[in-house]
């Protein structure tokens, strides 16, 4: 049983915070105050303590940072996964200037078929270009 008397600054529950690492990716942590004297404070996120900043027994108020977790795995993937963001935008961008040019290519054709400037297997080729590359 919880004792009556709870200080003002301390919450028995289950809180919700993010904690943003390097300024670039955040974890959402879970801390679930189960008592106030001592407190169990418990976090979804796995890691290495790399920096405690209360001692054992301490009062502490809500916000108060409790420890730093080493973040150099979340950020090594972090850089790894915006590499990845990167490549694939970069790919997707020649891709659409790809599509455009074939684009630009079949009308052009299209016009110089027409006055019979083209054979029809050069009007064909570049139909079947279009099919494939506007999937």
């Amino acid at each position: 049983n919880y004792s009556a008397y709870t200080p003002p600054h301390v919450l028995i529950g289950s809180f919700i915070m993010t904690v943003v690492i390097c300024g670039i990716a955040s974890v959402v942590v879970l801390i679930r105050i189960l008592r106030v004297d001592p407190a169990e404070v418990q976090s979804q996120a796995a890691g290495l303590v790399e920096n405690i900043f209360v001692s054992h027994g301490q009062s502490v108020k809500e916000g108060t940072p409790l420890l730093r977790l080493d973040d150099r795995v979340q950020r090594a993937l972090v850089e790894r996964l915006s590499a990845e963001v990167a490549a694939s935008e970069a790919a997707l961008r020649q891709e659409e200037a790809t599509l455009t040019n074939i684009r630009l290519e079949y009308q052009r054709k299209g016009a110089l078929y027409k006055e019979q400037f083209i054979s029809r297997q050069q009007y064909d080729d570049i139909t079947a270009k279009l099919s494939v590359a506007d999937r």
